[in-house]
């Protein structure tokens, strides 16, 4: 690990990372220092917003204190470089949101094309049916019970769902 962040390389870092998921204080063998306070030393940010974003920690208060004295410019990379470590870690996750919520180009038919397919699936069906309890008023001004599923279709193309009336 610490032979990665004198070299810089945060492929290294994270394969270290993956090895030992559970570590979250990386020790130096001889000069006892945490690699976080290693990366801040040797002003590797990505590498430091790499430990952070996997929970490690510094070693004690006094070692935490090495980020008191960064500049302005220091801060900003670390902030940077861990928004956009944080913004890998969920980026598969906000794509699907996106598609889904905004319909885009081929996307959309995809999705439209899917959900049918989705429709006719017995298990789903029956989870569907199980998740039922939203309870609101429809477009014709009466009281019903809504499922999960419906909130997420009700504007799509295709009539009664998994053969059920509502």
């Amino acid at each position: 690990m610490h032979q990665a962040i004198d070299e810089g390389d945060s492929i290294e870092v994270r394969q270290c990372l993956r090895s030992a998921p559970t570590l979250k204080l990386w020790l130096h063998p001889s000069s006892e220092v945490s690699a976080l306070h290693r990366s801040v030393t040797k002003e590797s940010f990505d590498i430091y917003a790499l430990l952070e974003s996997n929970e490690c920690y510094f070693k004690d208060k006094k070692e935490e204190e090495c980020l008191r004295f960064l500049n302005e410019f220091q801060r900003s990379q670390i902030r940077r470089k861990g928004a956009r470590e944080r913004k890998q870690e969920t980026s598969h996750i906000t794509r699907i949101g996106s598609l889904i919520k905004e319909y885009c180009g081929g996307a959309k038919q995809n999705i439209l094309h899917m959900l049918p397919e989705l429709d006719k699936n017995v298990l789903l069906c029956a989870t569907r049916n199980l998740h039922r309890g939203q309870e609101g008023w429809d477009n014709g001004g009466s009281f019903r019970q809504r499922s999960s599923w419906d909130a997420l279709t009700r504007n799509l193309p295709f009539g009664p769902r998994c053969g059920i009336q509502e």
